[in-house]
């Protein structure tokens, strides 16, 4: 009787342990144990803003950073209507003539919706159509840097008589730098002190991670690996290694190592528990680092995002034909969390004076632009008599302030407006003398629309790809070293040529054709760069 009662015991736990596992998935399905982790969260958003305290409400409204697929953002957007549906109570949900009014709804990509809120608490509120800001929006955040750019002007007589506009702001153009964020850096760094301390990773077997867009070593294998050990590790090196990024007070002597010696007393690092292969605690991990590596690490990084940002402002606005000499003020706009950090600043500074040195070099109409740096976090620059909206308030009031039937007009650009897919994510180009000789531009060329990119009289054809905006910079090359490439294979063709062409985010289309009227459908292959 006894081993029977343990029996039944052990078919009951395992039951509930079979239970317990729940897959991801798009629908929320408890009998198929499918969990969509999104509408959860949406769910219980909704039930702290639907209660008796603060009522109930049908219309929401959404905003995307601007690299964001359509297919991602729609997924987003269904399970946000899905999980807030669920909070509202059933009478709501029930009556069918309320929830009519119910929507969730896309309306601008997050850079454009803060720069409704920087201008405004900035002062810049043109009276007239006459009066423009040109503007540029750096929204450095934890995982993504993304660029917005544009004009903001007073509505006209007809604007205003016939829709009510008092403002407009027109969005010539976005991009981003998809790998700089406050996270990122802070793997960067991590990475760095696991390099540097390779012996003491290899001896007690502590696994690692590799972040994105960096380059293995040989030997790594064993060690840098995708598991839940080695991503535990990472966190807790960037948990060590964050004062130091964020410049808290200090924090040098956060990293000042004990030593006997007095040869070594102004060594540096930091004493970690991590964790082995097996999952076990490895206590007392000594890793040894140079403050002072780490800070140029820092630096150069988002010295890369500044020079991407002011690369794509060059190119947007100096295709602008409907900008005036006379408009020669850029107003750039400092968001995100990640801009708090006090290396931003300085950067841009410099590469401020760098571009005032070489400007007239580059271009012609250029040479008298003024850049304004301003930080609406801070209110530095602005006005700092009101309250100061934050990185993500910031977004949140620009969504609300230009949403239907505002007095704020927005003509939307094509990266702009959350309802289109996003541009393609790479630049595509080829290499000449070990340089990115830029042949197809994400920024300058629509989907669809069929590029010449080489002869057809090779067999094998290289295409390198990249989603640094300085792959098409007319200031300096970018060196080809670790851009990495797709090879094809095409029917040779002493007179005809490759002509590609983009159709989604991470794919291309090419074909063999002497002109693009003579390109037959039939014979068009695909190309993926995603992996």
């Amino acid at each position: 009787k006894q081993w029977a009662n343990m029996e039944k015991k052990d078919v009951v736990v395992q039951d509930i342990k079979e239970k317990a596992k729940y897959y991801l998935g798009e629908e929320c399905s408890i009998e198929n144990n499918f969990l969509n982790p999104i509408e959860v969260y949406a769910y219980y958003i909704g039930l702290y803003i639907n209660n008796m305290r603060n009522g109930i409400y049908l219309r929401y409204i959404m905003s995307f950073p601007v690299k964001y697929s359509k297919a991602t953002k729609e997924l987003i957007r269904k399970s946000f209507e899905k999980g807030l549906r669920k909070s509202l109570p059933t009478t709501i949900v029930a009556d069918t003539e309320l929830m009519s009014n119910f929507s969730v709804a896309y309306q601008i990509s997050e850079p454009a919706a803060y720069a409704v809120t920087a201008l405004e608490q900035s002062g810049f509120k043109p009276k007239n159509e006459t009066e423009k800001y040109l503007y540029g929006i750096f929204d450095f955040g934890g995982g993504t840097t993304d660029f917005d750019f544009g004009i903001c002007r007073g509505a006209t007589d007809e604007e205003y008589e016939k829709e009510a506009y008092d403002y407009v702001l027109e969005c010539f153009g976005a991009d981003s730098d998809v790998t700089l964020g406050g996270e990122n850096i802070l793997e960067l760094m991590s990475y760095q002190v696991y390099q540097e301390n390779l012996e003491v990773f290899r001896e007690k077997k502590i696994p690692f991670i590799l972040p994105s867009g960096e380059n293995s070593f040989a030997g790594s294998e064993t060690l840098l690996i995708n598991s839940q050990i080695a991503k535990r590790n990472m966190t807790i090196l960037k948990e060590e290694l964050r004062p130091l990024w964020h410049q808290e007070q200090g924090w040098r002597k956060k990293y000042q190592l004990d030593s006997e010696s007095q040869n070594e007393a102004d060594k540096e690092g930091i004493v970690v528990s991590l964790y082995n292969m097996d999952g076990e605690p490895v206590p007392q991990c000594i890793l040894e680092f140079a403050s002072q590596e780490l800070v140029e690490l820092i630096k150069n990084r988002i010295q890369r995002g500044i020079d991407s940002f002011f690369q794509c402002l060059i190119k947007i606005f100096l295709g602008k034909k409907t900008i005036r000499k006379e408009e020669n003020n850029i107003y750039i706009f400092l968001a995100g969390n990640s801009s708090k950090s006090i290396f931003v600043k300085e950067l841009f500074q410099k590469k401020i004076e760098e571009y005032y040195s070489k400007s007239k070099k580059l271009a012609e109409g250029i040479e008298n632009v003024q850049f304004n740096l301003i930080d609406p976090l801070t209110g530095e620059g602005g006005r700092s008599d009101r309250y100061v909206p934050n990185a993500k308030t910031g977004v949140a009031y620009g969504l609300l302030k230009s949403r239907p039937g505002s007095s704020i007009k927005i003509n939307k650009n094509y990266e702009t407006d959350a309802m289109q897919q996003s541009r393609f994510h790479y630049y595509l180009g080829r290499d000449h003398r070990h340089y990115f000789d830029c042949k197809f531009s994400p920024a300058e060329i629509e989907y669809k629309k069929w590029v010449s990119f080489q002869g057809a009289t090779r067999e094998v054809v290289r295409i390198y790809y990249t989603n640094n905006p300085m792959a098409d910079s007319k200031m300096e090359q970018m060196s080809i070293e670790n851009v990495p490439y797709k090879e094809i294979t095409i029917e040779t063709q002493e007179d005809a040529c490759l002509f590609i062409r983009t159709v989604e985010p991470d794919m291309i289309e090419y074909v063999v054709a002497k002109e693009i009227e003579d390109i037959s459908t039939s014979e068009v292959k695909k190309c993926y760069f995603n992996n």
